[in-house]
């Protein structure tokens, strides 16, 4: 479930749910991970300047199937939500380099330190989603938590990007 629970219900009144209450149904899940590397190169030359440079790689992925409701729901059936439900999944990785140098620098006659540095990153995402709505009657939904799951409709729709 993900978005947030109605204030008030369709005749106006303040909802007063337990501090427990959720309205995600059982099949609900949102599973999520995420890995990182990190390698850094640090050197001082004997000139006073100083260099680093940081390569980075992440991995993130997750798998879910959610519903989001809204709307104003009737006081004495707690029906009547508007609903949207999505399930599928996505895999980003994402290659970054930072490099950065700084040492003394002789201008007008003075010293001064001179700071100079690149950071430039790419990532790659993939993902597959699913919708539903056509074939969930708007009475099924629920405050209750009772989304029955049913089955996805459309087509997975592939998506892939390289930034």
């Amino acid at each position: 479930m993900w978005g947030e629970l109605p204030a008030l219900d369709s005749a106006g009144n303040l909802i007063d749910y337990p501090r427990s209450f959720s309205h995600a149904p059982d099949w609900a899940y949102w599973a999520s991970r995420q890995t990182s590397v990190v390698g850094k190169l640090a050197h001082d030359f004997d000139n006073g300047w100083q260099a680093e440079a940081t390569l980075g790689a992440t991995w993130r992925r997750y798998d879910a199937e959610l519903l989001y409701m809204w709307d104003n729901p009737d006081p004495v059936t707690g029906e009547g939500l508007g609903y949207s439900a999505w399930g599928g999944t996505e895999r980003t990785k994402l290659l970054s380099f930072d490099a950065k140098a700084t040492g003394p620098v002789e201008l007008w006659g003075r010293t001064h330190q001179l700071n100079l540095g690149v950071s430039t990153d790419r990532d790659w995402t993939g993902a597959t989603g699913l919708a539903t709505a056509a074939n969930w009657p708007r009475s099924a939904i629920s405050l209750n938590g009772t989304a029955a799951i049913r089955a996805w409709t459309g087509t997975p729709n592939p998506t892939r990007t390289g930034i």
